[in-house]
């Protein structure tokens, strides 16, 4: 499926060429892209312009605070915001259970699991 025009997707990792891979990689599917290097960064767009933002792919692993952590708190200010979390580590620390309806999506990235993902946020539907 291709991505709805005009959705804005927000990339936050603190890993600059991950950003940066990860932008080309979703522009070319079709969404534009914010990108925030940290959490705190991540949560201050969000609330900066909560609303030209669609939806969050986050990393896991960052120093201040972990994925999980940014998705709660995302999810407790903007509950319309759907947030998924990435990670390269088999099975995550952190697992889903511990943040319900968050979906995981492992690194390396596989594409068309990664667009799956993003559509089916994009679309409202919710992957766990």
């Amino acid at each position: 499926m291709k991505a709805i025009l005009r959705k804005t997707v927000l990339v936050v990792d603190d890993e600059l060429l991950v950003r940066l891979f990860l932008t080309s990689l979703i522009q070319e599917h079709g969404y534009k892209v914010r990108q925030a290097s940290s959490g705190a960064g991540g949560l201050f767009m969000l609330g900066d312009a909560p609303h030209e933002i669609d939806l969050v792919l986050v990393d896991l692993h960052m120093p201040g605070m972990s994925g999980v952590d940014f998705a709660r708190e995302a999810r407790r200010r903007w509950p319309e915001i759907p947030v998924a979390v990435m990670t390269a580590q088999t099975p995550p620390e952190e697992s889903p259970a511990e943040a319900p309806g968050i979906p995981i999506i492992p690194k390396p990235f596989v594409r068309e699991a990664l667009f799956e993902v993003l559509d089916a946020l994009a679309a409202g539907d919710h992957p766990a």
